[in-house]
């Protein structure tokens, strides 16, 4: 699984993830994990996507789908229309696509247990003339309802009791530094108690300008 968060901050808003995957067996306890995987997808510095969830599919004889090429495949194609259209209509495009190659493809039903996965989308939208405003749309599959907030947190079950009251927190008042460093201190104590979220914590800062958007903390693989 992972633990994937997106908060506003001034004239900021922030992605961050951290790098494990893991495989559970039937009964729910983690059997297999590697702290590599990049989880955070920025496009343009105009728009960021982060993925929660379900990552690779078997296809037999040991080998496996990585699913993160149904967003890259995505930014790839659409990267001309991207730029013109609402994050919520960018959101609906590769819900569509990730759903199709899920039941077609692989004959899964997103809505399935074992096919669930959580898309962030976040994207500063112009709402007249000269003014932007930061818009964060969560996607659930086994919901199927697109949200918009300002804030919004993916992962296990385990991680919402943990990271729920550092979004609680005042952080008007802190520095941005504070902000991230706030967070990181809740991305420190999940993973110190939820063995599914661990390794490297990117960080990925899209500004209202977007020529300034930039990883913060990025660490290749």
């Amino acid at each position: 699984m992972t633990m994937l968060i997106a908060y506003t901050w001034n004239d900021k808003i922030v992605m961050m993830a951290d790098s494990r995957s893991s495989a559970k067996d039937s009964e729910g306890k983690m059997v297999d994990f590697n702290d590599k995987a990049t989880k955070i997808f920025p496009f343009n510095k105009r728009m960021v996507i982060g993925h929660s969830g379900l990552r690779k599919i078997s296809v037999g004889g040991g080998q496996y789908v990585d699913l993160m090429q149904i967003i890259e495949h995505y930014l790839k194609i659409h990267q001309q229309i991207l730029p013109t259209i609402s994050g919520e209509e960018a959101l609906k495009g590769l819900i569509k696509m990730w759903n199709g190659i899920l039941s077609e493809k692989f004959g899964r039903q997103p809505t399935s247990v074992d096919a669930m996965y959580t898309l962030l989308l976040c994207k500063w939208e112009e709402v007249e003339p000269g003014r932007v405003l930061p818009k964060v749309y969560s996607y659930q599959s086994q919901f199927g309802d697109i949200h918009t907030s300002k804030g919004a947190v993916a992962g296990d079950e385990e991680v919402y009791p943990i990271i729920i009251p550092y979004f609680e927190s005042n952080i008007e008042n802190m520095t941005f530094t504070a902000s991230v460093e706030h967070f990181k201190k809740g991305f420190l104590e999940v993973i110190d108690k939820v063995d599914t979220v661990g390794g490297f914590i990117h960080v990925y800062v899209l500004e209202s300008d977007s020529f300034k958007s930039h990883w913060l903390d990025h660490e290749f693989f």
